[in-house]
């Protein structure tokens, strides 16, 4: 996650916090940089990573920007379906407060949002395990169609 620091001169200040059991592996700026300068695959792995980034947090953005916070969570939830239709049962893997933090949300407007997709078929079962009755109804919710 600090690549973009490699090449900044000066301190590139980064945190992170994980949601599980993590194993942190330090690498030395000299020394990846010295192993980019000898590998050309390698730079364009990291220009490609990079690049691809950047189009997440764009999206990001655009989400925040443009989205209701229901239709972030519907998004966040189409993004965790296998299916392209139908029901589909999704298990979420870490805590409601997280997910809140990832939709630029509080846990609050988290519940308040999963409460208003009922109106499109969205059921929480439990705390971890969520039923989407129609996945194309709750697509077309988030890509702001009318229904």
């Amino acid at each position: 996650m600090g690549e973009a620091g490699l090449f900044n001169t000066g301190r590139y200040p980064m945190s992170a916090q994980t949601i599980k059991e993590s194993r942190l592996v330090v690498i030395p700026a000299t020394a990846m940089l010295a192993c980019l300068d000898g590998h050309a695959g390698w730079r364009r792995h990291m220009l490609a990573f990079l690049s691809s980034r950047v189009h997440v947090l764009v999206r990001q953005i655009a989400h925040l920007k443009l989205l209701s916070a229901s239709q972030r969570l519907g998004d966040f939830l189409l993004g965790l379906t296998e299916r392209r239709s139908g029901p589909q049962v999704v298990r979420l893997t870490c805590e409601h407060k997280v997910i809140a933090g990832m939709l630029g949300m509080t846990p609050e407007s988290l519940s308040r949002s999963l409460r208003q997709l009922r109106t499109f078929g969205v059921v929480s079962h439990s705390k971890h395990e969520i039923l989407v009755e129609d996945v194309n109804q709750l697509r077309a919710f988030t890509a702001g169609e009318e229904l």
